[in-house]
């Protein structure tokens, strides 16, 4: 293995749903190319992960959700039960033609939910006793949950693609479920990894890799792109790349029309990070940073468009003064909260909507104060917006309470004329009717942001993209199929 330099490649939800896609576009190769060298770290089915914590957009609760609300409740046993039958619903679409397999594939994850189920169970009594505490417990629960998933999916692609491919594949499930002996998770991805020789091996890994103080405690949901980084940066791999359902393009095709969005060939780190603002990951900051570090590029792929190199990643000191890409999510609030209590009390009252916009699935930006009130900035789930204002009401009877829906464009680009830009884009959003609510450039020429009603989002992306991205004639990328 010391002589080999893998590629280490992230396959997502999306893709992984469409098995046939990843079969003959990704692992695939050509009679005179070795389909070895390569290590798949996959995530599990898109949805599943929602049904067994929250679902990311809605808020819904899954699994975990209904256990944090009410450990002894059926609801939660429920949820589970739906998720299982699930799971044992998508095995039987995915090994029609593999009836032995089949038999295996059910057993394999019906017997790990059904662990899982029971762990919970016993978790719920200790805590009806009163002698333990939720708050120590619960992360333990949810990392449980959340391992479910990719154990699930990267045992079902293993044993597909040997049985379809004849490849020498090898689950490799980095859960380390009910290993007593674990200590590191260092230890853990070099014990795992030891022994393989990759020159004749397909590892088919759990994007799910059990830590010490837990994945979903320190990166959320971005956990499968840590083990891919935590991989590709022990195992030195020549490029790591992310296979997705798009392309990275200039704005979302769905918006601004396909042929006319742009694919990218290249960016840098730098867009990266910014994207992942805007729930547009190409990939997750601190994955990004451990194998910018080790020089290690990174590529970012569409599944369904296997001819196209995809868009490479890395470090790029020349300066282009062009915008690269429209970035913009619609799911955010901003809430004002006044009450002469709050006199005295600011630091009680900011962590007390920090913590209510976290229960309620949100993410928490940023916060003003004045000496009564409180400013929160946040995204979330519209259908949890109107819930937040009801909990600050009643929390604060006497006071007031306003919310406005809103969403954030970011225009993304490597050596920016700021002002060029932003004088170009009001004058854009303007022309197209858009309300600007706010615009603003930050301390670095790489990004200018406007604020705009979420009702008037689609159109706002549509005013910029054309006048910054397809009116720049500098730009020389192509159009995103």
């Amino acid at each position: 293995m010391a002589n080999i330099r893998p590629t280490v490649e992230k396959i997502g939800g999306t893709s992984m749903v469409d098995y046939a896609a990843v079969r003959d576009n990704i692992f695939k190769k050509k009679d005179d190319e070795s389909p070895y060298a390569r290590v798949f770290v996959v995530s599990a089915y898109a949805g599943m992960t929602n049904h067994l914590l929250r679902d990311k957009k809605t808020g819904q609760p899954g699994v975990f959700a209904l256990f944090k609300q009410d450990p002894t409740s059926s609801a939660w046993r429920v949820c589970l039960d739906s998720v299982k039958e699930a799971m044992l619903d998508l095995n039987g679409k995915l090994f029609a033609d593999h009836a032995p397999l089949l038999r295996e594939a059910n057993h394999f994850i019906g017997t790990r939910v059904d662990e899982v189920k029971d762990q919970l169970a016993t978790v719920g009594k200790l805590l009806e006793t009163g002698f333990f505490e939720a708050e120590s417990s619960l992360p333990q629960c949810e990392e449980m949950l959340a391992c479910l998933g990719e154990a699930h999916s990267a045992w079902n692609l293993a044993h597909l693609i040997e049985a379809d491919l004849g490849y020498n594949t090898q689950f490799v499930d980095l859960s380390a479920w009910q290993d007593q002996d674990f200590e590191t998770q260092e230890q853990l991805l070099k014990d795992s990894f030891s022994k393989l020789d990759l020159g004749n091996v397909l590892p088919v890994v759990t994007g799910y890799s059990r830590s010490e103080d837990g994945m979903m405690k320190r990166y959320g949901r971005g956990y499968t792109e840590m083990t891919m980084s935590y991989l590709a940066v022990m195992l030195h791999a020549s490029e790591a790349i992310i296979h997705k359902e798009f392309h990275l393009s200039s704005a979302d095709p769905r918006l601004v029309g396909v042929g006319i969005a742009r694919t990218l060939d290249t960016t840098d780190y730098d867009i990266a990070d910014q994207l992942s603002h805007y729930g547009m990951e190409a990939i997750h900051p601190e994955a990004a940073r451990g194998m910018r570090q080790s020089a290690i590029p990174i590529r970012v792929k569409n599944t369904f468009d296997p001819e196209h190199p995809g868009t490479l990643i890395g470090t790029d000191e020349e300066q282009y003064d062009r915008v690269e890409i429209i970035a913009s999510r619609d799911d955010v609030v901003n809430i004002n909260t006044f009450d002469h209590d709050m006199l005295g009390n600011l630091p009680e009252a900011n962590q007390y909507i920090h913590d209510l916009v976290d229960e309620l699935g949100g993410d928490y930006i940023s916060s003003t104060h004045s000496a009564n009130s409180v400013g929160v900035v946040a995204t979330m789930p519209r259908e949890q917006q109107k819930r937040l204002v009801e909990e600050l009401d009643k929390h604060w009877p006497d006071g007031s309470c306003e919310s406005e829906s809103v969403a954030q464009i970011g225009v993304l680009g490597r050596g920016m004329e700021m002002g060029r830009v932003l004088r170009d884009g009001i004058n854009a959003l303007l022309s197209g009717d858009v309300k600007v609510l706010g615009a603003s450039t930050g301390h670095r020429d790489i990004e200018v942001r406007f604020v705009v009603p979420a009702s008037q989002h689609d159109r706002a992306v549509v005013q910029l993209h054309s006048a910054l991205v397809v009116g720049d004639k500098s730009s020389s990328e192509e159009s995103a199929a």
